[in-house]
């Protein structure tokens, strides 16, 4: 299973949030909210992808390939 931004769908949209609000030149406050949210949904997505990582593996160690 690769790791590519694709995988990280809620990270991706908060992230152009956040640069949004930067390039607008949001007030600091407005900054920091949506800079927690952005690493927030990092935190969720990555979590996400190695909770799939782990079951797929799972998966392989329980039922083998036969070669």
């Amino acid at each position: 299973m690769t790791m590519s931004f694709k995988n990280l769908d809620t990270f991706a949209e908060k992230q152009k949030a956040f640069a949004d609000i930067v390039k607008s030149g949001g007030d600091a406050e407005a900054q920091g909210k949506a800079f927690g949210e952005m690493m927030d949904a990092l935190s969720t997505d990555l979590n996400s992808f190695q909770e799939k990582l782990k079951n797929k593996t799972q998966e392989e160690i329980d039922n083998p390939r036969l070669q």
